[in-house]
Parts: structure tokens; C-alpha cells; sequence
């Protein structure tokens, strides 16, 4: 196991039109033993960052230390790091036994330690049947299972994964991922994890990193992430469907802060929500950021109704998606919003709805930076407990 330290790492490909900036001074601690995500769209330098500490893209800038040792001249051999594709990369003549033997037959491991490790490993990934057989003769979701044998019998210092589980379809991606976490849970290895895919980053790691064209915009745990984002980018990612966001300005009447945007969008702003944004200076022309179970139809709102948190809307697109439905609205004459609707209420486009937003999760985001400026609600469960004891 290691620790994996990232010290101002940049990469530079140059171009005939000049420089790409792949990834710009990423600075990243990345715990022993600790399952680290990272997670952003294709092109933002996940991947690159991800072979610069695999040794397979030299670093332009900066250094990368795994264990204590500078990396950065070292060939991927000498890192004693294990990897895992998304082509699986498997040998098609060899049978999965050899296949998964391969590495260690290279390293002249005992035949009785390569026998050994190998029937471990596959039997902790329920592939034992499978020794025999040839990768022609798999399914896309056996392939994987042997390309992660073939990790796991290195027993490396840690294991870099580049989105393994996009080739297999969803069902299967359901139940590999819960098979990847029960095996880091025995394992305790240090993983690197490579995804696109927001759902995986939250249910996998311990913590994710959040990159958009190739700088980290947020490092924490997935409730971090996804209830305190840093900024509208990561707010906008992370959360299926994504967060809403209005622009308006800040008001204040009557000792009072709102939110006033446009088509008649008034809404209130809790107090201790407002007393942070009057604490950091809040600019008057911001964002309103909201997710969408935190937008009700008013007439399924079983609370007490607050009727500063109305905004009247035009039902657009309705979801329906079994056990929850989305209905889409507009709302303030063309903001797109979109809200959690019981899957048994009656809903159609074209209707007009009043909407209930609830402004004790509302989030506010600065208009020319894009940075959070507060709300929210924090969903770390030893936060979270602290702020109700404290409520009551």
C-alpha cells in the first residue's frame, strides 16, 4: 500500500498551433489505503493525470511521489502500481489462467505462488470456472472480472483503474461496482479510479476529485462534493438531474435578504443563510442554485407551507422513471427548472404549477466567478447531527 503525493504536476502537449495544457498544477494527497475518484467530463485530464502516475506520459512540470519516493524518472515497471483498462487488454490465445499468470511469470514468481495467488483471485472475483476457457469465449463482464484478477495477483503498491466499467451495461455495472468495493474493503489497497460517470464516483470512493479542463476544482468526500460544491461547475455535475440555477440579485427590505429575479421570482432567504452571505460580502447579482428534490409541487408539500418560497411555473417535459418522476418547468418566463414529483400525481405538460422551493437548501453561488458563497445543507451525517442537536 502507499501513499500517492501530486506536487504542482503539470502536462504541456505541444501543438503546431502551440501548447495544449492538459493538466495545470494539480497539487493531490492521496491517502494510504484510500479508494480516490476522479471524476469530470472527457477531455478535462482525468486520464493523463491518471498515466503520469502510471509512468506511461512523461510529466511536463511538477513531481509525483508514491511512498515517499520521487517518481517522475522512474519506468512504469519500477512503480509497483497495477492498472486496469477500459479495452481490458487482454492476450486472445492465452487462457485466463495464463492471462491473469502473465505478470507474475515475468517477475519469476514460484509456479506454486503464481497457482496460488491466481486461484485467490479468481475466486474472489467467482471466475473460477473460467481458468480454462479463453477471452473469445467470455462476456464483456467475465473480461473485466479477469482483467482485475490479473491486477489483484500483483499485489501492488496500488491499483490505477481507467474506467473499467464502461463497456458493460447497466445491470452489470450495478453489480461490478459493488464487487469493486467489497474488494477494497478485503484488499485495503490504494486505488485510483478513473470515471465520467458521476453515479460511480459517489457510490466508490472515499473521497473524488473533481476536474474540468485539467484543473482540480474540488477534492472531499461525495456528500462534500455533492451538498458544499465549490463552485457551479461541480454543483452542475455531480446530482442526476443536475442542480438548478437562476440568476437574480440579492434584496434586502425590512432587515429582510431575498431573492428577486425575473417574472415575478421573489423568494426568501432563510436567516442564517442570510447572515452568511451578509458575513462574506455577497455581490448583489448571483445565482440561485437548487436541487431538484428540494422543488416540490405545493400541492404535495405535507409541511407547513411558506408561501416566501412560491414560484409559479409551466410543466414543460414530465419523466416518469418508476419509482420517481421529474417534471420539468419553466419558470420566470425561461429559466429551465427541474423538480421531484410523485409518481402518483396526475401531471401534464402545459400546466401551470406553483412550485415550492425549499430556500433551507437553496445554494448561492457569486455571478462572475462562480464560486460558492454559501447555503446548502451539509450532508456529512456528523455535521448534519451536530446542526440538528443544535436546532433543538
Amino acid at each position: 500500500m502507499a501513499e500517492i503525493v501530486l506536487n504542482h504536476v503539470w502536462k504541456i502537449f505541444p501543438t503546431k498551433k502551440g501548447e495544449v495544457i492538459a493538466v495545470k498544477d494539480a497539487n493531490l494527497k492521496i491517502e494510504d489505503g484510500e479508494f480516490m475518484v476522479f471524476l469530470g467530463p472527457s477531455g478535462c485530464g482525468k486520464t493523463t493525470t491518471l498515466r503520469m502516475i502510471a509512468g506511461l506520459e512523461d510529466i511536463t512540470k511538477g513531481e509525483i511521489l508514491i511512498d515517499g519516493k520521487v517518481v517522475n524518472n522512474l519506468p512504469p515497471k519500477d512503480r509497483d502500481i497495477a492498472m486496469v483498462f477500459q479495452n481490458y487488454a487482454l492476450y486472445p490465445h492465452m487462457k485466463v489462467f495464463d492471462n491473469i499468470a502473465f505478470g507474475l511469470k515475468l517477475r519469476k514468481i514460484p509456479k506454486d505462488e503464481i497457482k496460488k495467488r491466481v486461484l485467490k483471485a479468481a475466486k474472489m472475483l467467482h471466475i473460477e470456472e473460467l481458468l480454462d476457457r479463453k477471452p473469445g469465449e467470455l462476456s464483456g463482464g467475465q473480461r473485466q472480472r479477469v482483467a482485475l484478477a490479473r491486477a489483484i495477483v500483483r499485489q501492488p503498491k496500488a491499483y490505477l483503474m481507467d474506467e473499467p466499467l464502461s463497456n458493460l451495461d447497466a445491470k452489470l455495472r450495478v453489480q461490478t461496482r459493488a464487487e469493486l468495493l467489497e474488494l477494497h474493503r478485503q484488499l485495503g489497497v490504494t486505488t485510483i479510479y478513473v470515471t465520467h460517470d458521476q453515479v460511480e464516483a459517489m457510490t466508490l470512493g472515499t473521497r473524488v476529485t473533481v476536474m474540468k479542463k485539467g484543473e482540480i476544482q474540488q477534492v472531499g468526500t461525495p456528500l462534500e462534493i455533492y451538498s458544499i460544491p465549490a463552485n457551479i461547475f461541480v454543483a452542475g455535475f455531480v446530482g442526476s438531474p443536475p442542480m438548478n440555477f437562476i440568476e437574480g440579485q440579492l434584496v434586502e427590505e425590512n432587515g429582510q435578504m431575498w431573492f428577486v429575479s425575473e417574472g415575478d421570482i421573489k423568494l426568501h432567504i432563510p436567516e442564517d443563510i442570510a447572515g452568511l452571505l451578509k458575513q462574506k460580502n455577497a455581490p448583489t447579482n448571483i445565482i440561485l442554485g437548487i436541487r431538484p428534490e428540494d422543488v416540490h409541487l405545493k400541492e404535495e408539500y405535507h409541511k407547513e407551507i411558506n408561501d416566501s418560497w412560491i414560484v409559479k411555473g409551466t410543466v414543460k417535459v414530465v419523466e416518469r422513471l418508476g419509482a420517481e418522476t421529474f417534471a420539468h418547468y419553466e419558470v420566470g418566463g425561461r429559466f429551465k427548472v427541474i423538480g421531484h414529483v410523485s409518481p402518483l400525481t396526475l401531471i401534464e405538460p402545459e400546466e401551470s404549477k406553483e412550485l415550492l422551493f425549499d430556500m433551507t437548501k437553496s445554494h448561492f453561488f457569486d455571478k462572475e466567478t462562480e464560486k460558492r458563497i454559501g447555503g446548502g445543507l451539509d450532508l456529512r451525517p456528523e455535521i448534519y447531527r451536530k446542526k440538528q442537536a443544535k436546532a433543538s
